[in-house]
């Protein structure tokens, strides 16, 4: 046998011969090619939809009039966001919420629903929590989120400084993305109500 086919390739510290080389190569060879029946389009982004590796899963906590008309809503317009659970104590505002996410992604959508907000920070599968819930709830909720691994968007304000600290403290611990919800302060109607008021 010549000297050329006694070739060995080396991968992690195991020897593979020219043979099982050749054989490992045919084998992924066929997994690609039947990768398109495999994978959904969905997955990969078709439709004019971002794929699953950018796309954001949320779960809606506090589905009250802010919660739904602001946040839910906002989320609802970006292509890349997408409402994993909705939890209220209240089942009427669930079941709101519920219309409005099948108004918009149409009314085959559908995603859990709970009225424990436990639930929602518990399931892994979620990548960021809206909080807009009363004020007393903020911080609670926002710890226990960032504890089990969410990033947080949650209405202002914490109850008191050393919540907020506590908050400020626990974010960078984790590593988390926490984002309070100020948006108001950008949008220009309340600069210029701003403005009136000072003269």
């Amino acid at each position: 046998m010549p000297a050329s086919t006694k070739r060995v390739f080396k991968r992690r510290k195991r020897v593979f011969k020219r043979r099982e080389f050749l054989c490992l190569s045919a084998g992924a060879g066929a997994a690609a090619a039947a990768a398109p029946y495999v994978i959904t389009s969905a997955a990969l982004g078709g439709e004019g939809k971002p794929p699953a590796s950018q796309r954001i899963t949320v779960g809606f906590i506090g589905l009250g009039g802010h919660g739904i008309d602001r946040n839910l809503r906002g989320f609802l317009a970006q292509p890349d966001a997408v409402p994993a659970a909705l939890c209220d104590p209240d089942k009427k505002r669930v079941e709101a919420a519920l219309a409005v996410c099948r108004q918009s992604r149409g009314q085959q959508f559908t995603c859990p629903v709970t009225q424990n907000w436990l639930e929602v920070i518990a399931r892994p599968d979620i990548d960021a929590v809206m909080i807009s819930t009363p004020d007393h709830w903020h911080t609670p909720m926002s710890l226990a989120a960032i504890r089990a691994g969410k990033d947080v968007i949650c209405e202002k304000p914490t109850y008191c400084i050393a919540e907020g600290r506590l908050l400020a403290d626990t974010v960078k611990r984790y590593g988390a993305v926490f984002q309070t919800s100020t948006e108001d302060r950008s949008i220009g109607i309340y600069h210029r109500m701003a403005e009136l008021v000072r003269n």
